[in-house]
């Protein structure tokens, strides 16, 4: 039995639907004026109908300005049934603070999910490792010569 694949799911139609003003030849034209990657009517009719195995990141560009949107919105995604989540206090975790991001409030203090224990400070420097201005140049970014950096 194979694994279950995640879902992708191809929304650039809706999009058009969305954008009234976009015919099939009108979209061809605006690809071929944003000129990033030019498409033919037939690869932009097949594009509209069916989910391409593969977009090139130029064409993705060119539709993200034509339509003024996101790859987000080209893009859908559905995770599989039997997803297991590998570490739930910290997805518990990151839930949370979404949740008072999208509120607007951070806060000092932090609620940490059941069985997850706040860090030592004590420990912090060698977990975290110290910070970028306490260690030395890399040998690299030195000139040998005059003992300098670059």
């Amino acid at each position: 039995m194979s694994p279950a694949r995640a879902s992708v799911q191809w929304s650039l139609r809706n999009l058009l639907e969305q954008n009234a003003q976009f015919t099939i030849a009108e979209l061809v034209r605006q690809i071929e004026l944003d000129g990033d990657y030019p498409q033919t009517r037939k690869q932009v009719t097949r594009l509209l109908g069916q989910s391409p195995e593969t977009v090139p990141i130029l064409l993705i560009g060119s539709l993200c300005r034509i339509l003024k949107c996101t790859p987000n919105d080209l893009f859908g995604w559905t995770p599989p049934d039997n997803v297991v989540d590998l570490n739930p206090g910290m997805t518990a975790f990151t839930a949370e603070a979404r949740k008072r991001a999208v509120a607007g409030g951070v806060s000092d203090s932090v609620d940490l999910p059941d069985g997850i224990a706040p860090l030592d400070p004590n420990l912090r420097g060698k977990v975290v490792g110290p910070s970028m201005r306490a260690m030395a140049p890399h040998q690299a970014g030195r000139d040998p010569t005059k003992g300098e950096t670059k």
